[in-house]
């Protein structure tokens, strides 16, 4: 199944809630092995009688393989943890690598989800797929996403929100596929730009973070012009590396704001107009253009920064907080650029699954803005201690403690990791399953 944002997750959502089904979950990586997916099954499955495993009586096992073709292919072109799946169906079971026993596996059926092979995928062998009753996605028509997005919109924006924005909830939805359009045909990848690659999600993160707002704040079309607007930058234009490309982007936005919302763009941020030419036209003055949770006390309300001076207050507060109780307290200065990606990263942590990677030169702050934005959220910050002798055993150790407390604390957890910290290539999607 080629892959859709919301393929897996729907899937595995769907299997928890069928009644006499065990769903058992496999994220496949190009590090995973036979032996781990051998025992990702073996460990969710119940003896039945000598030689014979399986989920508890009365019900069934659905095995879902997720970017199943991701395994590296050894050497002579077989991707061994899927030759292993193979051998579970033609044989029924595979053989146990401890007493060489065959282990039968009684009532399991497969369901897997994979992308197109390119990118790192693979094809897989007509050996394995001959198995499989394969139902492909195709790419969704603009009229089937301006329809999901407006309903999704819609839904929202009936939440006691005014006329004047209620009416802008399709208009949205029209300029956001179209700023998707333009960016995927235009900010293509290169060797320099390897990471110009956009999808689906990124639609969908854009209309997420407009959700964020509330009635009471975001009563004016202007206003939540000036979110979607920020919306789309935080998705879009904080992954470009040069002012070219954001320039071009800004130029974007502004064809679409006037196109599809009816209003003038300098109007609308007449307010970040830095220079007073009567035009928000260049990168810098855009830079301005913030919103966060922060500025809130309580921190419950997604808001404007109106004023850059408030804003530098407030995170200079959470900097003298964070010093007084921390054992390691940071001594940084909070110029425009730490506060424009302390926001960022604040933002992303307070979204639902929100994860962040940055990418910036060694000594450029990554680490301390990166707790300083988890402490303005009230998340605590977990990372990894790396000694001469840390193994891969140390890894999964560190994993458990990580995961136990993100599972059993009350507060929020950020797992903070850096690329110095990795030492040698780790199957990390295999312990986090």
């Amino acid at each position: 199944i080629p892959c859709v944002p919301w393929q897996s997750q729907t899937s595995g959502q769907y299997q928890r809630r069928v009644h006499g089904y065990m769903p058992i979950f496999i994220t496949m990586s190009a590090q995973t092995t036979a032996n781990q997916t051998m025992g990702l099954v073996d460990e969710k499955l119940g003896k039945r009688k000598k030689g014979h495993y399986g989920p508890p009586m009365g019900s069934r096992c659905i095995i879902f393989v997720d970017d199943l073709n991701m395994p590296a292919r050894e050497e002579y072109g077989a991707q061994p943890p899927i030759e292993l799946l193979r051998q579970s169906i033609d044989q029924g079971g595979w053989y146990d690598t401890n007493d060489c026993h065959f282990r039968n596996l009684c009532d399991i059926q497969y369901v897997a989800a994979m992308g197109p092979p390119g990118g790192g995928r693979n094809p897989i062998t007509d050996r394995f797929l001959r198995h499989m009753a394969t139902c492909s996605i195709t790419p969704f028509a603009d009229e089937t996403l301006e329809l999901i997005f407006t309903t999704i919109m819609d839904w929202h924006l009936d939440k006691d929100f005014t006329q004047g924005v209620k009416v802008l909830s399709q208009k949205l939805v029209q300029a956001t596929l179209e700023l998707y359009r333009t960016a995927i045909k235009n900010l293509l990848p290169t060797p320099a730009k390897s990471h110009y690659t956009f999808n689906l999600r990124d639609f969908s993160k854009i209309i997420q973070g407009v959700c964020m707002s509330k009635a009471a704040i975001y009563d004016t079309p202007d206003k939540f012009v000036r979110l979607w607007v920020h919306e789309a930058f935080r998705v879009f234009a904080d992954r470009l590396i040069d002012d070219t490309d954001v320039g071009s982007f800004l130029e974007w936005t502004r064809d679409m704001t006037e196109k599809h919302f009816k209003l003038k763009f300098d109007q609308v941020f007449k307010r970040i107009d830095t220079n007073g030419d009567g035009e928000v036209n260049t990168p810098d003055e855009i830079r301005s253009l913030m919103f966060g949770f922060y500025m809130d006390k309580k921190g419950q309300i997604y808001d404007e920064v109106q004023d850059l001076q408030e804003m530098r207050l407030r995170w200079e507060g959470f900097l003298e907080e964070f010093n007084q109780i921390s054992r390691k307290p940071m001594k940084i200065v909070l110029f425009q650029y730490a506060l424009e990606h302390a926001s960022r990263i604040a933002r992303v942590l307070r979204q639902p699954g929100g994860n962040v990677m940055l990418v910036g030169v060694g000594g450029s702050g990554k680490q301390s803005l990166s707790r300083l934005g988890s402490y303005a959220c009230g998340y605590d910050v977990e990372s990894i201690e790396l000694t001469k002798t840390y193994s891969v055993e140390n890894w999964h150790e560190d994993l458990v403690r990580i995961l136990t407390k993100a599972g059993t604390g009350s507060t929020p957890l950020v797992f903070l990791l850096t690329d110095t910290q990795k030492k040698e290539k780790v199957p990390t999607a295999w312990p986090l399953v």
